[in-house]
């Protein structure tokens, strides 16, 4: 359990506003935890232990894996692919230099440590019109 009483929705929330000031998002809904069947976005919590690091005098740095998805056309149509692989690249890019310029979410009753990347963007899924692509992230915070 942790010392702290974390709202979960508060962090994720800080991870929202964080991601919406990020030129490369177009046109699309941002949600927590729901893609919508359209243009959209979202992010939602990965299954990890809380704590990141536990230190001997009872300090501890916690940790929030994440995934930011989305949806996108998809018409196997070689251009469109380039194009959604493309976001998440430039997607990746964005997040990187922030966190290099300590441009962090920012957390009510915490200080983020760092956000960086876990995983590449990748197709994960994929019907008739649309597919859904996503990265994989994780907060540092304390």
């Amino acid at each position: 359990m942790l010392s702290k009483a974390i709202n979960r929705e508060s962090i994720l929330d800080a991870l929202r506003v964080y991601f919406l000031n990020c030129p490369l998002l177009k046109d699309g809904r941002f949600n927590i935890d729901f893609l919508l069947n359209e243009m959209s976005y979202s992010i939602a919590p990965l299954p990890a232990d809380p704590v990141y690091k536990a230190y001997v005098d009872g300090g501890k740095i916690y940790q929030l894996q994440y995934s930011f998805t989305s949806k996108a056309a998809y018409d196997g149509d070689v251009r469109t692919m380039i194009e959604n692989s493309f976001f998440y690249q430039s997607l990746a890019e964005w997040v990187e230099g922030q966190n290099d310029n300590d441009n962090l979410p920012v957390l009510e009753g915490y200080t983020a440590i760092s956000n960086t990347l876990l995983t590449s963007g990748y197709l994960f899924d994929a019907d008739a019109d649309l597919a859904q692509y996503q990265i994989q992230l994780q907060l540092l915070y304390e």
